[in-house]
């Protein structure tokens, strides 16, 4: 299972965090992608539902099984 976390997209492709004002009110999030093993399908972890759960693309596991 291959995971990517990164910081949230402000509007150019290269600026990506997080303004002073979030990080003062604790508004930190991170997204997450995970990578389909059976049919190496890029998608946002919660289209699965859950780690591992079922690719959108091919319907199999995303843990590899």
């Amino acid at each position: 299972m291959q995971l990517k976390q990164y910081p949230k997209h402000n509007g150019l492709k290269e600026e990506r965090g997080f303004t002073y004002e979030e990080i003062q009110r604790g508004e930190q999030w991170l997204y997450t992608d995970i990578t389909c093993p059976h049919c190496d399908k890029i998608q946002s972890l919660c289209a699965t539902g859950y780690v591992g759960g079922p690719c959108i693309k091919c319907g199999e596991l995303t843990n590899g099984s």
